[in-house]
């Protein structure tokens, strides 16, 4: 919104009166297109749905399969812009959606998901939804935008299974298969997540272990029974995700990554525990082990010298953030730094993802130190840990972590 040159001043404004109308969405000629979700099988279709004009978004969407007794189903909504249907048994495709958006209009595709279709494919429609909306204004007082989130490719999936867990009897049933079509949403890097030392053994919380992002990073044990798949050893996942939707928004649920899930099943047999429908597990909080790993900062993308969001990884012990605490200029540890400079609190953006905005319109002055509070309170200074001339999105290896 600057003029040229201007970007960073109007990023240190701080609040900014600003005018803003909803518009039509207009893709100039893009096809709508829909991804099939790569964790998809003969009995359960998730869907991406990008690219729709008009409203652009949708309220609702139905499924119609193949066959004389071919019926419109509804599909749930799973997360952002994925649906998703739980059959049962094996789908007849070619597949229909019928797709309404917030304002009530309708689009058929008919057949648009084609016979022999593939996980991770995706197909386009020829028809569009029409480009009109009633237009509205206001003005809102509104802080300066910021990118909260590491930037990534949206193409990768991620395949969770939803499991709703039962506090009284330390048991779990399986409702559904849940994906998540954007890895951007993860508090963790997504391409963090498929390495060492996460190895993809990942899950997303529901709100009693996400705890608004500051759950993010805590580690669990799992461990399923009740079905001849399981193996009945345990395997330790790390909280890397909110899982707020649908029954997640209501009670307690593990949502767990593809491969986290079929670590719990016998040899050979991970795609049949994917597809068992309901189960009991066991679970337990653990502490976390990096193996001799450091805490490692990542500063967001979109940083720049007014504005510092930082994700922290890799903490041992309780794994999780109560509080963080920045200080300016380097420092010694348990000191103001030499300019007289105190600890000053970070708000928590998301998840792992912690900010500070310069409030005197000044650019932030490194090396910057941090002070971890975690969850039980156990407190850890890293002294100097985001150097002078630090770049945005670079990665920072700390010389401390908790005790494991």
């Amino acid at each position: 919104m600057a003029k040229p040159g201007q970007a960073d001043q109007l990023r240190a404004a701080g609040v900014l009166q600003i005018q803003f109308t909803r518009v039509q969405c207009n893709w100039a000629g893009v096809k709508l297109t829909f991804i099939v979700d790569a964790g998809s099988n003969p009995n359960y279709f998730a869907v991406l749905i990008q690219y729709q004009n008009g409203d652009g978004d949708l309220s609702a969407v139905d499924l119609m399969q193949s066959g004389a007794a071919a019926a419109w189903e509804p599909m749930q909504h799973s997360w952002g812009a994925v649906w998703k249907l739980n059959a049962g048994s094996a789908l007849q495709s070619p597949l229909s959606l019928r797709l309404t958006s917030s304002s009530g209009k309708k689009l058929v595709a008919s057949n648009v998901i084609p016979l022999g279709w593939k996980a991770g494919s995706a197909y386009q429609s020829a028809l569009q939804l029409p480009c009109k909306l009633k237009q509205m204004q206001k003005m809102y007082m509104v802080v300066q935008v910021k990118k909260m989130l590491p930037s990534s490719s949206n193409k990768n999936m991620m395949l969770k299974l939803m499991i709703r867990i039962s506090k009284k009897h330390q048991h779990q049933k399986v409702h559904q298969l849940l994906h998540s079509e954007d890895p951007t949403r993860l508090e963790f890097l997504p391409a963090a997540v498929g390495q060492h030392p996460f190895s993809s053994m990942i899950a997303a919380g529901g709100p009693s272990f996400f705890k608004s992002g500051k759950g993010c990073g805590s580690c669990y044990q799992v461990k399923c029974t009740g079905n001849k798949a399981c193996s009945g050893r345990p395997v330790t996942v790390v909280i890397a995700d909110n899982c707020p939707d649908g029954i997640c928004a209501s009670e307690d649920h593990f949502d767990m990554s593809g491969t986290a899930f079929g670590a719990m099943a016998n040899r050979g047999m991970a795609d049949r525990l994917r597809s068992a429908g309901q189960l009991k597990i066991h679970y337990a909080r653990v502490p976390c082990n990096y193996n001799g790993m450091n805490i490692v900062f990542k500063v967001d993308a979109g940083s720049n010298p007014f504005y510092l969001s930082v994700l922290i990884m890799y903490q041992a012990g309780d794994g999780d953030l109560s509080a963080v605490d920045i200080m300016q200029g380097g420092c010694a540890p348990g000191h103001h730094n030499d300019h007289g400079a105190p600890w000053m609190a970070m708000t928590q953006s998301w998840g792992a993802l912690w900010l500070l905005q310069s409030n005197n319109g000044k650019p932030l002055q490194a090396p910057f130190s941090f002070r971890l509070t975690s969850g039980s309170g156990k407190v850890l200074e890293v002294t100097n840990a985001i150097p002078s001339g630090w770049s945005a999105g670079t990665s920072y290896s700390s010389s401390a972590n908790y005790a494991s």
